[in-house]
């Protein structure tokens, strides 16, 4: 016996059935499509915000690549002299007031107290002399720059409970070196400034090298900051915990 159906319901079946794979192939090139529009999406963001943090650091240093050069070039034209130091430090204090994410002019002289201006926990800047570096100490860092118009950076220094990064330049009158100064800026007002480009799914940092952090907002909590040391500048990216 041979079961015979209608035209009208094979078609049905037959349009039905097509139906299903035409709607089913549309949800799944949809969903492929909203995958790969959130991925790109995505890409783009942290893109965006990468670009952000290159731009907010470099304008961050300007300040003080522009302070060191003015200084050097006043040096250079004999228009500031390294001896008057109740002037150095009235122009170094300037300097750094109009600079709020440095947190500290030194100008190194051989033999000579090193003249500290700094900004302190609360804002206010000080001024104080120091014990100078020996004739060897200052030639091994004048010695390190590749010509007398050389600006650099120094590593990662520990000093008054926090870690900055310092800018070195130095100071030539009449083709000699007669100082080095230097600049800091704090890991906390990096990590304040990438801290602030954070957004709900991305976590900006900066790295020095492949595994010390720079620059995280962890850092402003004081149960990661806590753990920087003269002899542990810089956290690892295992001990922040996030990259």
């Amino acid at each position: 016996y041979v079961m015979r159906f209608p035209i009208t319901v094979v078609l049905m079946l037959a349009l039905g059935g097509l139906t299903g794979i035409s709607v089913g192939s549309v949800l799944l090139v949809s969903a492929s499509a909203s995958l790969k529009n959130t991925q790109e999406l995505s890409a783009k963001r942290a893109e965006l915000t990468v670009a952000a943090i290159e731009r907010g650091v470099m304008n961050n240093l300007a300040p003080s690549q522009d302070m060191i050069h003015e200084i050097s070039r006043r040096v250079t034209n004999g228009t500031l002299d390294l001896a008057d130091r109740d002037r150095l430090a009235a122009t170094l204090s300037g300097a750094l007031a109009a600079g709020p994410q440095m947190g500290g002019v030194v100008i190194w002289q051989p033999e000579i107290d090193e003249l500290w201006v700094r900004r302190n926990a609360v804002g206010e800047i000080t001024i104080r002399d120091v014990p100078g570096l020996t004739r060897a100490r200052f030639d091994n860092i004048a010695n390190g720059f590749s010509n007398n118009e050389d600006i650099s950076w120094g590593p990662p220094t520990f000093f008054d409970q926090q870690t900055f990064i310092n800018l070195r330049k130095p100071l030539v009158r009449d083709g000699v070196i007669v100082g080095v100064m230097a600049t800091g800026i704090s890991l906390s007002s990096l990590s304040s400034l990438v801290g602030d480009l954070a957004v709900a799914d991305l976590t900006p940092f900066v790295l020095f090298g492949d595994e010390q952090v720079l620059a995280h907002p962890a850092l402003l909590d004081p149960a990661y900051a806590s753990q920087l040391s003269g002899n542990n500048a810089m956290l690892s990216i295992v001990e922040i915990d996030d990259p």
